[in-house]
């Protein structure tokens, strides 16, 4: 039995996230979005690199 918690998250879970619409409604592809998921995933990686390269 499903319950309906269960439900609404299968319901969401077909919705694409933001950072994977690179593709406006207009049919043209922003870099914009694409740029604004990278800075942040870019910055993550170079901290943690960072961390590692003091660390060892």
């Amino acid at each position: 039995m499903m319950t309906q918690s269960r439900i609404a998250s299968i319901a969401l879970s077909n919705r694409p996230s933001m950072t994977s619409m690179i593709q406006g409604y207009d049919g043209q592809i922003h870099y914009g979005y694409l740029l604004m998921g990278l800075v942040p995933a870019l910055a993550l990686l170079s901290a943690a690199t960072a961390m590692l390269l003091v660390i060892g």
